[in-house]
């Protein structure tokens, strides 16, 4: 093998030299500062269950309908609406602020997860596992367990319309 081969096979990773961590702290210290401005108003959202993991898997789940039935739990299929929001920085005021990203409200038919399986992220998994059919919800999820690598916490209000148990 040639010192250039060599070389270039060192020099290939793009993302060598990237500060990762920079990115974990900035959006760590975006949801801390969301938090510190909407913790009142979100919690009175809640009109039905909070479930605080955020010291262990980092999800803020709060019930704004309880539902019907058993929850969810895992493993099993369930149909949901969704608006999906994104935690950034306002261009003007620098302030946390949540820009809607996505939304299956509008028409056609909702989407459908496996409790548990490897589609979606493991934040929204969680956050539904505690849902009833006809339960809404809004989970603020860090990028540890949703986006991952775009260090973007996500924010999304969920209703579970139909389930199979």
């Amino acid at each position: 093998m040639s010192i250039f081969t060599l070389l270039a096979i060192g020099c290939s990773d793009p993302y060598r030299g990237i500060d990762y961590t920079r990115f974990q702290r900035e959006e760590a210290k975006l949801l801390a500062e969301f938090y510190e401005m909407y913790e009142d108003s979100l919690f009175a959202l809640a009109v039905d269950t909070i479930i605080d993991n955020r010291e262990k898997s980092g999800l803020l789940f709060l019930g704004t309908e309880r539902g019907v039935g058993d929850t969810l739990g895992l493993h099993k299929y369930a149909s949901f609406r969704y608006d999906y929001y994104e935690l950034l920085r306002h261009p003007d005021t620098e302030e946390p602020a949540l820009l809607k990203r996505y939304s299956n409200y509008g028409g056609g038919e909702p989407d459908v997860i496996r409790i548990g399986d490897e589609s979606w992220f493991s934040g929204l998994h969680e956050g539904m596992s505690f849902m009833r059919i006809g339960g809404k919800a809004t989970l603020v999820i860090p990028s540890t367990i949703g986006t991952r690598n775009e260090f973007i916490t996500i924010v999304i209000d969920v209703e579970v319309t139909t389930a199979e148990f």
